[in-house]
């Protein structure tokens, strides 16, 4: 199974997230899944990076032009340089079984959405799409899609295409209902 993670690649984050990043990873790769991420070794990332690694599970990258010197940082199994941003997203979603959004920035918000519209608008890709929201740090953003539903942008069923989970309790919970 492969999962990819989208998170920080910021350095000066607090430590609380790598931690985070560092427990969600850990438990995935002691439950057999690979990693698919976008290729950098500090902040979450590199957290997630490391975990798999240290399980000596298989890591596939996919980057950018301008992120591939970190590639130097890192031993993966394959990886592919994309020309967008938006390549590299679709090759994660389509590659993976499970995707995983923890805590991140513009990117990270990218990729969530990107990846909902797709689940939403291709039925056909029904791969678990879980939020770790840890500490409500997605509370805005589950704010925004609020209103989207109340000016009826979108439907109320668009919180169907996403899990939402609050700790590593409930991941390993919505882990083990997909895959027991």
């Amino acid at each position: 199974m492969k999962v990819s993670i989208s998170s920080s690649s910021r350095k000066d984050i607090d430590g609380y997230y790598c931690d985070v990043a560092r427990k969600v990873s850990d438990y995935l790769a002691n439950n057999n899944f690979d990693l698919i991420y976008g290729g950098c070794s500090t902040s979450m990332m590199g957290a997630c990076y490391e975990e798999f690694k240290k399980n000596d599970r298989k890591i596939y990258i996919y980057t950018t032009e301008l992120y591939a010197d970190d590639l130097n940082n890192l031993e993966y199994d394959d990886c592919e340089i994309c020309k967008t941003t938006f390549d590299l997203k679709k090759r994660m979603f389509y590659d993976s079984d499970v995707v995983l959004i923890l805590q991140g920035g513009p990117g990270t918000l990218a990729e969530l959405f990107a990846f909902m519209e797709e689940k939403r608008s291709n039925e056909q890709y029904d791969k678990p799409l879980i939020v770790y929201d840890d500490n409500n740090f997605y509370d805005n953003v589950f704010a925004v899609l609020d209103e989207m539903i109340k000016n009826k942008f979108v439907g109320q069923n668009i919180y169907d295409f996403i899990h939402v989970v609050h700790n590593m309790d409930e991941l390993k919970e919505a882990i083990n209902a997909l895959y027991k």
